[in-house]
């Protein structure tokens, strides 16, 4: 269980006390953990702040970083491919053009 004392905007009491739970044996675990969210998100709607997981964001981060250089890559291997094959390509139409020029020697 997790309590939450919000300040009152009138004059009645200082304090309001909410109660967040979530079914589990024991303090720590996953029902704390849940409380604990519900609790947070309900602070999030009333005071209208955002709590950020910097590390999860990092992680996303990462992930877009890595996607980027993966694309990068791929386009960079398939452009030195195009270029490998075009190189050989070339090489290959220079040496039938230069045996077409050693002929028309002979006949020259």
């Amino acid at each position: 269980m997790v309590e939450v004392d919000v300040p009152c905007a009138r004059n009645v009491a200082p304090y309001r006390s909410f109660f967040f739970c979530a079914p589990r044996d024991g303090f720590s675990g996953p029902g704390y953990e849940q409380a604990a969210l519900q609790a947070i998100a309900f602070l999030q709607k009333v005071y209208g702040f955002v709590v950020e997981d910097y590390n999860f964001q990092g992680v996303l981060m990462y992930r877009r970083v890595a996607g980027a250089a993966v694309s990068v890559a791929a386009r960079a291997a398939g452009m030195v491919g195009r270029l490998a094959r075009e190189r050989q390509e070339l090489a290959m139409q220079s040496d039938c053009l230069m045996r077409e020029v050693s002929l028309l020697s002979l006949l020259v």
